[in-house]
């Protein structure tokens, strides 16, 4: 069977990596690889206190000066590690689900003459640190994929759709879960929230 390794890190990127994983361990052998990447604890605090600030960070990193140096330090910090995993592994292709990775493994792939599939994770908010020239980049929908475009053109875009895991997906007897939690004839409010902003949010 052949073996494909799947890179990403925590968070909203774990999920949509495990349900990657999920859709082809029948077909392939599959490593989960997370990379505990310590930018996200910087990340965590700003996103649930200070969400608003990443405006400014997103505009400041779409600057050249900013996204040459971004690139080079996370190829430079990864690219020896990754190369010799995917050396040592002999994978027939490679799936990026955590866009900081990138770098390090568009050259490794590149050198080992391998696919690389780069997931982008944020359906609306795209930002040119996510795209990949050497990789096929994956986007949710024809929207996310014009967006795409206009921010670089010189790639390939291929449409799949959201990456659910099966068990969000299961059916319920919704009379029987809100017997266990004692919510049967009370008026109840349901307030959903996504990511890192929940606390800032409720």
């Amino acid at each position: 069977m052949k073996k494909i390794a799947i890179f990403t890190t925590g968070l909203g990127h774990l999920s949509v990596a495990t349900k990657i994983a999920e859709i082809l361990e029948n077909d392939y052998q599959v490593d989960l690889i997370k990379e505990n990447e310590n930018t996200l604890q910087f990340y965590m605090p700003i996103y649930r206190y200070r969400p608003s600030f990443f405006k400014y960070l997103f505009d400041l990193a779409k600057k050249n000066f900013f996204y040459y140096p971004f690139r080079f330090y996370y190829e430079y910090k990864y690219y020896r590690k990754f190369l010799k995993t995917i050396k040592k592994e002999k994978y027939s292709f490679v799936i990026s689900c955590f866009f900081v990775l990138n770098p390090a493994l568009e050259k490794a792939c590149k050198k080992e003459k391998i696919k690389l599939l780069n997931i982008i994770t944020d359906p609306k908010t795209l930002h040119k640190v996510q795209i990949s020239e050497f990789a096929t980049n994956i986007v949710f929908d024809q929207k996310q994929k014009e967006i795409a475009k206009v921010i670089n053109n010189n790639t390939n875009y291929v449409t799949t759709g959201w990456f659910v895991q099966s068990q969000f997906e299961k059916e319920y007897d919704k009379r029987l879960v809100r017997k266990k939690l004692d919510l049967d004839n009370k008026l109840t409010f349901l307030f959903t929230t996504g990511s890192g902003g929940t606390e800032n949010i409720l």
